[in-house]
């Protein structure tokens, strides 16, 4: 497996994006993105939403397909918290090289 393509595809939300299912396997990427990368990013939005003078929201959605080893801390995620700072939910999925979800994470 030293030659091969290893690839997963991490695709952690904090609201799942319907929208890029069946669009994230590997081979799809172009060959000029996976030249000398170890991690490539599919998608990226971040939204910070002011609800009203004490609330605001804030929404990251990302996909990171990771191309070898030297990726793979690319795919780990992390976010801090506080009195002032809540998690309310968090979902995310792993998708194997052909986009086939392999596992699934959801904690609201």
């Amino acid at each position: 497996m030293k030659n091969a393509l290893y690839s997963l595809i991490f695709f952690l939300f904090l609201g799942l994006c319907p929208q890029a299912y069946g669009q994230l396997q590997a081979s799809l990427i172009p060959e000029a993105l996976k030249k000398n990368a170890h991690a490539v990013v599919r998608y990226d939005n971040a939204a910070f939403k002011i609800e009203n003078e004490g609330k605001a929201t804030f929404t990251d959605k990302y996909a990171v397909t990771c191309l070898d080893e030297k990726g793979r801390h690319f795919v780990f995620f992390g976010i801090g918290y506080n009195k002032l700072k809540k998690i309310k939910n968090i979902s995310g999925a792993l998708y194997d090289a052909t986009g086939k979800k392999v596992r699934s994470l959801k904690k609201e």
